[in-house]
């Protein structure tokens, strides 16, 4: 059976050309999670999430969200 060797999850801000115009706001930077997971036989595989934040919002320790 094949065993996972490693992973790597790095965040990355990435400008956008065009701001994204929401009602809360203009959206100028998109924000990704790039992940990376290595298996005992020497195969990558990759995985790219994106999603979008708004500056005011957050996510309290209650998983509740504003």
């Amino acid at each position: 059976m094949t065993k996972i060797t490693s992973l790597t999850v790095r965040p990355v801000l990435v400008p956008m050309r065009r701001p994204l115009q929401t009602a809360g706001g203009a959206v100028s930077e998109a924000p990704l999670v790039l992940i990376d997971i290595g298996n005992d036989a020497g195969l990558v595989g990759r995985a790219l999430i994106r999603f979008l934040l708004h500056r005011n919002s957050f996510v309290s320790d209650d998983g509740t969200s504003n």
